[in-house]
């Protein structure tokens, strides 16, 4: 599956309500990253279930012939798992 319909799957399935608050930024050249958290709440289309979510944010950019793109988006729940590892 390409990243597109990946993304168009996940906005068809769930509707994400998150806010984002910037923690820190950095440029270089024609890298930058952007670390941030997010908090809100996430709706699982099908079933109607909501549930509060928070994530740690990591976004890595380039600019391409003046133009910045997001190059790479990483993201973790920052809600402690369930279970123990393995």
């Amino acid at each position: 599956m390409s990243t597109p319909a990946a993304y168009r799957q996940v906005f068809t399935t769930l509707k994400v309500d998150l806010r984002f608050d910037i923690q820190q930024t950095e440029v270089s050249e024609d890298m930058a990253w952007l670390r941030a958290t997010s908090k809100g709440r996430i709706r699982t289309l099908a079933t109607g279930v909501d549930t509060d979510e928070s994530f740690n944010d990591l976004v890595m950019f380039g600019r391409e012939r003046g133009t910045w793109k997001i190059r790479c988006y990483l993201y973790a729940s920052n809600k402690p798992g369930t279970g123990t590892p393995q």
